[in-house]
């Protein structure tokens, strides 16, 4: 039987009595709790005291000690407004290991809200005031300082990292409002090239770059190739900048990991990290194998497979089944089961009932 994951917010536990139960009760082989993480609106479907948690901003659930960001440009910012401590992490975390669960720390990166002055910045000169751009020195510090404190602090008992490379176009964001534009994956590709200024002074000729995305968006054909050399050379400069920051900082972690994707132009929150970790994790909520297969071709280390039990999947417990021993056939040595807080009872069953039947050899 292959690892399972379970990802947790620090609220679904907090709290909740039961929470803990019911997530060993899906026979997970640990947790994945955030650590640090983007604004969101969360439902917490079988919370005794909620239902709803609005995290407003993107935070450290620990304590963001003044002397450990002294001169930095970017600072986390705390979560004890909605979960009413600055230390959340570290409660959640001992009340699931003393069910006798082991804790990996989830630290999203450049997706965050924490410093606008860093924002990606497309073609046409909108900024992505979600994200963070790791070609500033000052992001790829604020990242290394981020994963040093949750590793000191937080003491997790492995790493899982986010978006450790540059976000692109793709978000859902406040009132999404872009599905309308009919952006086709080349589209998307090309509104994803950052021309922050400091992506700019990384590049061969920034002013005929900019001009030929600009002018590609929308017309069903990519920029010319030296173009494209130059944007990806820095994309690819960058993303492995920040990923060798990550892998500093994250020294005293038992286990690092990162959501991954063997495509060099992959932006969000799964980068084009393929060296250095110990586990990379494939996004597979379509229950396609093609990312876990490419994935395992990538790379050395052991290959997680990230699935939904969330809509759009059904939860039917033997289609999940099939789906998910299709991608440990294909070659994944973990499944990631988001989310564990997010689900009903009846998505926390047919996942336990699912995972059971692959623990039984019963496909």
């Amino acid at each position: 039987m292959v690892n399972t994951v379970a990802y947790l917010y620090p609220w679904d536990v907090l709290g909740d009595p039961r929470a803990v139960d019911r997530v060993a009760a899906l026979g997970v082989s640990r947790v994945a709790l955030g650590a640090s993480y983007h604004a969101v609106r969360a439902a917490t479907p079988l919370h005794p005291r909620h239902r709803i948690v609005h995290a407003t901003h993107g935070a450290l659930y620990l304590p963001v000690p003044g002397r450990r960001w002294a001169g930095q440009a970017i600072r986390p910012r705390s979560a004890a407004a909605w979960t009413g401590r600055d230390d959340s992490f570290l409660a959640a975390r001992d009340v699931v290991r003393a069910r006798g669960l082991p804790v990996d720390a989830w630290v999203v990166l450049t997706h965050t809200d924490d410093a606008a002055g860093f924002a990606p910045r497309n073609a046409f000169g909108d900024t992505y005031g979600y994200g963070v751009c790791p070609a500033f020195r000052e992001v790829r510090d604020y990242a290394r300082t981020l994963v040093e404190e949750v590793v000191r602090a937080g003491a997790p008992d492995g790493l899982i990292v986010e978006a450790c490379g540059p976000m692109g176009v793709g978000h859902q964001s406040e009132h999404e409002k872009t599905a309308g534009a009919d952006w086709d994956a080349l589209d998307e590709r090309l509104l994803s090239i950052c021309f922050c200024s400091a992506c700019t002074e990384l590049m061969t000729d920034p002013d005929r770059a900019r001009s030929a995305v600009a002018a590609a968006v929308g017309t069903g054909r990519f920029v010319p190739d030296e173009v494209a050399a130059d944007v990806l050379g820095v994309r690819s400069a960058v993303t492995a900048a920040l990923r060798d920051e990550v892998v500093f900082a994250a020294r005293g972690a038992d286990r690092l990991g990162f959501f991954a994707d063997p495509d060099p132009w992959a932006v969000g929150p799964s980068a084009h990290v393929l060296e250095k970790a110990d586990l990379y994790v494939a996004a597979a909520w379509d229950a396609s194998t093609s990312r876990v297969e490419s994935l395992r071709d990538a790379v050395a280390g052991r290959v997680g497979a990230y699935v939904t039990i969330l809509p759009p999947t059904v939860p039917d417990a033997d289609q999940l089944t099939r789906d998910w021993q299709a991608l440990i056939d294909a070659g994944a040595d973990e499944l990631h089961v988001y989310h564990a807080g997010l689900a009903s009872a009846a998505r926390l069953d047919a996942a336990a009932r699912a995972l059971r039947n692959l623990k039984e050899g019963n496909p």
